[in-house]
C-alpha cells in the first residue's frame, strides 16, 4: 500500500511491514473469534432443540471455557496494540519494541495466557479424538504425541513464566528460542494426530467400500469429513506459523492471529458434526454396517453394488471382441410400454 511520501513515517520498510502485520493479525482474532462465537450459539440451540442438552453438557462446558480463553487472548491483544500504536507511539524503537518489552503488563500477559490455555484444550481433544477414532486400540501409538504434548505444556508454562518478568518478551528470547519450541512442540503433535486420524479414517473407508460399496462408503466419510476430524486445516496453520517464525517475522506475526482462533474453530467445527450425531465415535464402523445389514433396501443396493462389480470384472477377463454380444445376452428386457 503506497502513502504519500510527505506523510510516510521515517522508519525502514522491514518494520513498516511488521507493523502492519499487527493490524492484520488483530484483524484475523475479531473475524474468526466472532464467527467461533456464533457458531457456538448455534450448536447450542440446536442441542436443545433436539432433547440432548443433557447428554452434551460435558462438550458445551468445554467449548465455552476455550471460547472465554481466546476472547481473554483477543482482548488482550487489542489492548497491546492500542498501547503500542496509539498513547505509546513514539517509544524508543516503536510500537514492535514496545510489544515486546511490555508484554508483560495485565492485558497483554494475559493475551497470551489465553491463548496458551486455548492450545492446550485444543491439543488434548485433538488426542482424545484420535484414541477414540482409534477405537482406544494401540494404545503404544499415542505414547509418544502424549509425551509431546506434556513438554509443549512444560515450554508453554516456562513462556509465560518469562514473559512475566520485568523484561517481558525480551526475557524469553535471550537464551533459548522458547516461543519456537513452543510451537513446534505443539504443531508437531498436531500434525502427528492428524495424519493418524486421517489415515485410519481412509482404513475405515477403505473396509466400509469392501463392505457397503464405494458409494455408501464415501457417503459416510466424505473428504470433508475427514478434514474435520482430523483439525488439518489447524495442522496446515500451525506448520505455516512455525515455518515463518524462521522466514519471515511479519508473516509470523500476520499469521499469529489467524492460528490464535483457530484453537476455537477447529474444535467447534468437530463440534458440529458431533451435534448433528454425524462425529465418528468407537460403535460407528459396526453401527455402519449392522445399518446396511438390517435394512431390505440397502441390502438391495448392495447386492446390485457387487453384482455391477463382478459384472465389470467379468467383462475384463473378455476378449474386446466378444464384449458387445456378451452385453447383448446379459442386458435386460426393455420394459414394456
Amino acid at each position: 500500500m503506497s502513502v504519500s511520501p510527505d506523510f510516510a513515517p521515517n522508519e525502514p520498510a522491514t518494520v513498516i511491514r511488521v507493523e502492519h502485520a499487527f493490524f492484520v493479525e488483530a484483524s484475523f482474532e475479531a473475524l474468526f473469534y466472532g464467527q467461533s462465537s456464533t457458531s457456538l450459539r448455534s450448536k447450542e440451540s440446536n442441542l436443545i432443540s433436539k432433547g440432548r442438552f443433557k447428554a452434551s453438557w460435558k462438550l458445551i462446558t468445554f467449548l465455552t471455557i476455550q471460547q472465554i480463553a481466546v476472547l481473554i487472548g483477543v482482548a488482550g491483544n487489542i489492548d497491546l496494540i492500542a498501547r503500542s500504536f496509539v498513547y505509546n507511539r513514539n517509544i524508543p524503537g516503536g510500537p514492535v519494541a514496545y510489544q515486546q518489552r511490555y508484554s508483560n503488563l495485565p492485558f497483554s500477559f494475559a493475551a497470551l495466557a489465553g491463548f496458551t490455555i486455548a492450545t492446550w484444550l485444543q491439543d488434548g481433544l485433538l488426542l482424545c479424538r484420535a484414541i477414540i477414532i482409534w477405537n482406544g486400540k494401540y494404545l503404544a501409538v499415542f505414547i509418544f504425541p502424549f509425551l509431546i504434548y506434556l513438554a509443549s505444556i512444560a515450554f508453554s508454562l516456562i513462556l509465560l513464566i518469562q514473559t512475566g518478568q520485568q523484561a517481558g518478551l525480551i526475557a524469553s528470547l535471550r537464551s533459548i528460542p522458547v516461543p519456537l519450541i513452543f510451537f513446534s512442540l505443539s504443531v508437531g503433535m498436531n500434525i502427528i494426530l492428524s495424519i493418524l486420524i486421517a489415515g485410519r479414517l481412509l482404513y475405515y473407508r477403505h473396509t466400509l467400500t469392501r463392505s457397503v460399496g464405494r458409494d455408501h462408503a464415501l457417503r459416510c466419510l466424505p473428504f470433508a469429513a475427514m478434514v474435520i476430524e482430523s483439525a488439518a486445516l489447524y495442522s496446515a496453520v500451525g506448520l505455516a506459523q512455525v515455518v515463518s517464525l524462521r522466514t519471515d517475522i511479519a508473516v509470523a506475526t500476520a499469521i499469529e492471529g489467524l492460528y490464535g482462533v483457530m484453537t476455537a474453530l477447529a474444535p467447534h467445527l468437530i463440534a458440529y458434526r458431533m451435534s448433528k450425531g454425524e462425529a465418528w465415535t468407537r460403535n460407528t464402523m459396526h453401527d455402519t454396517v449392522m445399518e446396511y445389514a438390517d435394512s431390505p433396501t440397502k441390502t438391495q443396493d448392495l447386492e446390485q453394488s457387487a453384482l455391477a462389480r463382478n459384472s465389470g470384472e467379468v467383462m475384463k477377463t473378455l476378449p474386446s471382441h466378444g464384449r458387445a454380444s456378451s452385453i447383448t445376452k446379459v442386458s435386460p428386457m426393455e420394459p414394456s410400454v
